[in-house]
């Protein structure tokens, strides 16, 4: 869906993994100008594109009524967010704004939905392909009393961040050592709510677990930091030792090169800082690696007794008296075999009256009929009804019909 001439695309989709080989390091600062540079919006520019976005989502989005008084579980009266989105887009004070900060101010109001089937593509902008990337990998383990803590790990490109030698020497020494605070907060509370609502979900637990996988080598357009935010980030650990450095941006885009492209349309080019340009930096998204480990410890402690793709798999555990499920996604390569073996499972499962546990790991989505089914084995008593998708009844879908 083409959303007026700037060129951005609403998706209303899964979120897909990135995996980019980068070739450049940059400052935040460099970056945010770059983008700034890149395109010249008026006034008329920003007002058509929140005009054609507000009507976008009261055409297509099933809950644009909904979000406005969303119902509440018994436990909270405030635990969904109330969001009216034509009212806080038309809301956007626009005195002097820049393309970036326009962008950030449609995503945060737009994150306040935690509907993680929403994206914005501005391609114009090209965000997605400007990772942020910070000096250490977070993991959560238990100190010599049991409790659980957040311990930080030194990335590969630590050589590329400010006071670099102070951040290796620290991080090194203490990697087993719990880190007491990120920024002045709780490092759980810093994960927890890193970019606010950007990729929040609407579950609390959700959201943490998201955010802890997520948290570095990820894009600009999911993370819109503000420039403070970039800039600033402080690590203390409970010996008492702490670094302080900033993110950088690593890319696969020679903004000089870019630069030069539009010379004709600039009055001025900035120096690019690239701190390391003559190797490839291959900076993965960091959804893949600690998956990897988590899938890993599940295999150690878990022997499963049928598979599938490693995306489904099942267990009886006999000493806990439990049953698992463990899935990942619901797009197999072979959904014969993907059938076959959730056959196989609930027929185990079937041996015995032991209750359920199913581990829905980051699943990515697919074949909704698989998912239907998958529904249908473990919930015997719901009834399973296929829909095409969910739309909204408006003028614009009344005229198509």
């Amino acid at each position: 869906m083409i959303i007026s001439k700037s060129f951005i695309y609403i998706y209303f989709s899964y979120l897909v993994s990135i995996i980019i080989c980068q070739q450049y390091i940059y400052s935040p600062l460099d970056i945010i100008e770059y983008i700034n540079e890149k395109v010249e919006y008026t006034n008329e520019d920003y007002l058509s594109f929140i005009d054609n976005l507000s009507k976008t989502f009261s055409d297509a989005y099933t809950f644009n009524d909904i979000c406005k008084n969303p119902p509440q579980p018994e436990f909270s009266s405030n635990y969904h967010s109330k969001v009216n989105i034509q009212k806080e887009l038309n809301e956007i004070d626009l005195t002097d704004i820049t393309p970036y900060e326009f962008y950030r101010k449609i995503m945060t109001i737009l994150s306040e939905l935690k509907d993680s089937h929403i994206q914005m593509n501005w391609k114009t902008l090209n965000l997605d392909k400007f990772l942020i990337l910070g000096p250490i990998d977070y993991s959560i383990k238990k100190d010599e009393e049991e409790n659980l803590k957040i311990y930080g790990q030194c990335i590969d490109e630590l050589d590329e961040f400010e006071n670099s030698e102070n951040i290796k020497e620290i991080c090194l020494y203490y990697s087993d050592t719990p880190i007491k605070f990120i920024n002045n907060l709780d490092p759980f509370e810093y994960i927890n709510n890193f970019g606010g609502n950007f990729l929040s979900t609407k579950n609390i637990h959700g959201t943490f677990s998201f955010k802890l996988r997520y948290h570095n080598s990820v894009p600009l357009s999911d993370y819109p930091l503000s420039l403070e935010e970039l800039e600033n980030y402080k690590v203390e650990f409970e010996s008492g030792d702490s670094f302080e450095t900033g993110f950088l941006i690593a890319s696969d885009v020679d903004i000089d090169e870019e630069r030069l492209r539009n010379l004709d349309s600039k009055s001025k080019i900035h120096k690019k800082k690239i701190f390391n340009n003559n190797r490839s930096l291959n900076i993965k998204n960091n959804k893949e690696k600690p998956i990897k480990f988590y899938k890993n410890l599940l295999n150690f402690i878990i022997n499963w007794n049928y598979e599938c793709e490693d995306i489904l798999k099942c267990s009886t555990d006999q000493t806990n008296q439990i049953n698992i499920y463990y899935i990942t996604s619901f797009q197999p390569s072979n959904k014969e075999l993907f059938n076959q073996t959730l056959e196989n499972c609930y027929k185990l499962f079937d041996d015995n009256i032991y209750p359920i546990i199913v581990i829905n790991d980051l699943n990515n989505g697919g074949y909704v009929s698989l998912s239907q089914v998958f529904l249908g084995i473990i919930s015997p008593l719901v009834q399973i009804k296929l829909y095409s998708g969910r739309m909204r009844i408006s003028d614009s879908f009344k005229d198509i019909g």
